[in-house]
This record gives structure tokens, C-alpha cells and sequence, in this order.
């Protein structure tokens, strides 16, 4: 049984790191996702 002073509050203290590194991952994959689109698109990734 836990003493009723070590029980935490729920609270989640800090954490924004992980915020921003998802963040950072989900737009290194959509950037890699549409560079990968021009490169197999029918021109060949000639944008002109």
C-alpha cells in the first residue's frame, strides 16, 4: 500500500520536448513524402 504523501498528483510535469520532436519527425516525413512525389512524378521532377 502506497503512503498517501508519495502519490503523485496526475499532472505530467514538462514533456515538451517530446512535443517538438514529434513535430520535427512528422514533418521530415511529409517533406520526404512529397520530395519522393516530385521525383517519381511523369516529368521526371522537371517543375517547369
Amino acid at each position: 500500500m502506497t503512503p498517501l504523501l508519495a502519490q503523485g498528483t496526475g499532472m505530467i510535469q514538462g514533456g515538451w520536448e517530446f512535443v517538438w520532436a514529434g513535430y520535427g519527425l512528422t514533418w521530415l516525413i511529409f517533406g520526404g513524402y512529397a520530395i519522393s512525389l516530385i521525383v517519381r512524378s511523369p516529368t521526371g521532377g522537371d517543375l517547369s
